[in-house]
């Protein structure tokens, strides 16, 4: 046997829920039980929940991922630091979907923050905010104008839709968020 042939190693396996999204390195194989360290790390957890279908072991790694996060933001907070508010697990209902912004890989190494809810100065992976919004003046854009417009705008396509519907008062507001669900549910099931 030569050195090289010696010196061959075949990829890793990793088995995940997350079929074809799965950002781990090696073979991906599929695995209902498991999510593997890297889509734990850098998918949302609510998209992770989703992938796990219901299944107990899977709910299990996703909870643990997410206290441990918990534990690392009340460890900051302790000390007047923030986690950046793509990681911070209190913006969970908040957060950018895959849809608004592809985050997969980019959003792991966020710096820490000063003042709660503010994004790191990470910030060229963003899509400049919209100056109008079918929400108005309701609108959780930080720089928002008030103005309305014909469409649900960047940040608040980051929302809830349960957050939206509370919020939305005309037949266009409504038809919006249901556009939006819409477009959640087919990328999720895709």
């Amino acid at each position: 046997m030569s050195t090289s042939e010696a010196s061959f190693k075949p990829p890793p396996v990793v088995e995940c829920v997350s079929r074809e999204v799965c950002l781990g390195i090696g073979k991906k194989i599929y695995s209902a039980e498991k999510v593997c360290s890297e889509c734990l790390r850098c998918h949302d957890p609510e998209q992770l929940r989703c992938l796990a279908d219901g299944n107990d072991q899977a709910l299990a790694a996703i909870a643990e991922e997410v206290s441990w996060k918990q534990q690392i933001k009340a460890n900051l907070e302790s000390h007047d630091r923030f986690l950046c508010a793509f990681e911070d697990p209190d913006y969970e209902l908040c957060r950018w979907r895959q849809k608004d912004l592809n985050l997969r890989g980019n959003r792991t190494n966020c710096s820490i923050v000063k003042r709660k809810g503010t994004a790191c100065s990470n910030s060229s992976l963003m899509n400049p905010p919209g100056k109008t919004c079918i929400f108005g003046n309701i609108c959780v854009a930080p720089n928002k104008t008030g103005a309305l417009g014909p469409d649900i705008c960047f940040h608040c396509r980051g929302l809830d839709p349960r957050i939206l519907d509370e919020n939305a008062t005309t037949d266009e507001q409504n038809q919006k968020v249901e556009e939006l669900r819409g477009d959640r549910h087919d990328m999720l099931t895709k």
